[in-house]
């Protein structure tokens, strides 16, 4: 089924990773070494997903579109991501719960000297939105788009998300497209 979600305005973010003023304000060296150990940085540990991850993304995807995704389906969808280097995901944990995920695309395109860094997927769950772990995950794929050697991160965003748009402005992302949509017939 097409959600109502998909039909609606959307906008298309990025930000410059060459020389620009989009730091992170985070040590790479410690922040990479948190991320290898699963340590806590500040009251959130950021961690690659893993397939005992399934039912916690597959919960966020429902979260983010407002509609129930068939699980039996997303299972073999989410394991392939998990399984192909082009997708990193991870996982934020905080009070040792998982609370959100962010899952990434990094692939080159003829149109573009270096790699680009798409973030496919950014969710908090409902309940532990406004406590800085967006911005942390979002921080931690800037990180990982830059070693990369990307040139741009990017992202699409439902027109109706105005507090994803204040996040995402507010860290550096401008919108510079319009991203349209047509659904297809099965």
């Amino acid at each position: 089924p097409i959600c109502a979600s998909h039909m609606l305005g959307m906008y298309y973010f990025s930000v410059c990773l060459f020389g620009g003023p989009m730091g992170d304000g985070l040590k790479p060296q410690n922040n990479l070494e948190c991320l290898q150990s699963g340590s806590a940085c500040g009251n959130v540990i950021i961690r690659p997903a893993t397939e005992a991850d399934a039912a916690f993304v597959h919960n966020m995807m429902c979260q983010l579109e407002t509609m129930e995704f068939d699980y039996p389906s997303f299972l073999p969808r989410f394991s392939r991501q998990l399984h192909n280097p082009t997708y990193p995901c991870l996982i934020a944990e905080s009070g040792g719960s998982p609370a959100g995920v962010i899952n990434l695309k990094i692939e080159a395109h003829l149109h573009h000297e270096c790699p680009t860094a798409e973030i496919c997927e950014l969710v908090v769950d409902a309940r532990a939105r406004g406590g800085g772990i967006g911005t942390k995950l979002v921080q931690r794929a800037l990180r990982i788009a830059r070693e990369a050697g990307c040139e741009v991160l990017e992202l699409s965003s439902n027109g109706s998300r105005t507090d994803a748009h204040r996040l995402y402005e507010r860290l550096g992302l401008s919108k510079t497209h319009w991203h349209m949509t047509m659904p297809l017939e099965k």
